[in-house]
């Protein structure tokens, strides 16, 4: 929430939707149920992400995170 407050573009994905998110996604967060490399495209198709955060139950072998890396997205 703070991220888009100060005006970056946010996006994100979880297993399933939660209550959570409908705050994020109202705030105008780009949100994804399932984990997939297609969520991390952004807005546009050439266009990859500055970093992607996560959380410490996010496992190392998720595609999202096994992507980043690959392409050299900071993964914080």
């Amino acid at each position: 929430m703070v991220a888009l407050q100060q005006g970056y573009e946010v996006s994100g994905s979880d297993i399933a939707w939660s209550s959570f998110m409908d705050g994020l996604q109202e705030a105008g967060a780009l949100l994804h149920t399932g984990h997939s490399v297609a969520n991390t495209q952004g807005s546009g198709a050439s266009r990859l992400p500055g970093a992607a955060v996560v959380s410490n139950s996010v496992p190392h072998n998720n595609a999202e995170i096994l992507y980043a890396k690959s392409v050299g997205i900071p993964v914080i």
